[in-house]
């Protein structure tokens, strides 16, 4: 014997929004169907950053073969260089503090494709705006 009422308490902890009992099921199902369309709607920082600038390229999962650290002259900044396993090119990003060795790491990167001269060539860099362990 079904009751007048059915009652419906997911929680949706992504959106922080959490349903109530809901008393007649057509608007519990409109009320899902609505939070739903808003998780949908929600992106992470990476989708952001994405959207505002089409130039950066989104890779995760990547291994890094090497990593390097060096301080940049007459600044306090230390400039990390990492290889990435089936990439020639450099992937550099700069920070204010040491970073861990990220040797035989997975990590996940937002960069973008910059040139550099060295010694008069021209050397294709990959400037790295986010940089995250996977």
């Amino acid at each position: 014997m079904k009751k007048e009422t059915d009652y419906l308490a997911p929680i949706l902890t992504q959106a922080r929004i959490f349903i109530c009992v809901f008393r007649c099921r057509q608007e519990s199902v409109i009320i899902i169907q609505i939070v739903f369309e808003i998780l949908s709607s929600m992106k992470s920082p990476v989708d952001k950053l994405l959207d505002k600038n089409r130039e950066l390229i989104h890779s995760e999962m990547m291994k890094v073969n090497s990593h390097v650290q060096r301080e940049e002259k007459n600044t306090d900044w230390i400039i990390n260089t990492i290889t990435l396993e089936g990439y020639d090119v450099p992937f550099r990003f700069k920070r204010k503090k040491g970073y861990r060795n990220l040797k035989g790491a997975r990590v996940n990167l937002t960069y973008y494709a910059g040139v550099e001269k060295v010694a008069g060539f021209e050397m294709e860099v990959m400037n790295v705006v986010r940089i995250k362990m996977a």
